[in-house]
């Protein structure tokens, strides 16, 4: 809270929450790979849930977070954000993204990540 406040103060526009729906580095990790171990530890907090958070404890700053179209639906990505977009009076942003970590996948009971084109089409459907 106390570094939006800052940022608001410092006359900032926005503040903005990068999101991945997965433990970066944990793939590398089941094969082996111990490079990325350090990312491994770094759990984020869900970031629409904080900028709910965030609205109530600033004025003006725009109030940014990344949600993923691959793998969450149309209607939730909507519900979500007009919840933030209506407690902070219109300072809601979305930051769409596609998803580009394999990682992200198992944790939505995928072999797989989804193939770059289709996952295109489906952020289409978010239009």
């Amino acid at each position: 809270m106390r570094l939006a406040q800052m940022a608001e103060a410092g006359k900032f526009d926005t503040i903005c929450f990068q999101d991945t729906v997965a433990v970066a580095g944990s793939d590398a990790l089941l094969a082996g790979d111990l490079t990325r171990t350090r990312l491994s530890r770094i759990v984020k907090l869900e970031p629409t849930a904080c900028l709910a958070a965030l609205a109530v404890g600033t004025k003006h700053i725009g109030l940014i977070a990344t949600a993923t179209t691959t793998y969450n639906e149309p209607y939730n990505i909507a519900r979500r954000f007009a919840t933030i977009d209506h407690i902070s009076n219109g300072r809601a942003g979305w930051n769409l993204v596609t998803s580009q970590t394999e990682d992200e996948a198992g944790n939505f009971n995928r072999e797989e990540h989804v193939e770059h084109g289709l996952r295109y089409e489906r952020a289409a459907e978010f239009h």
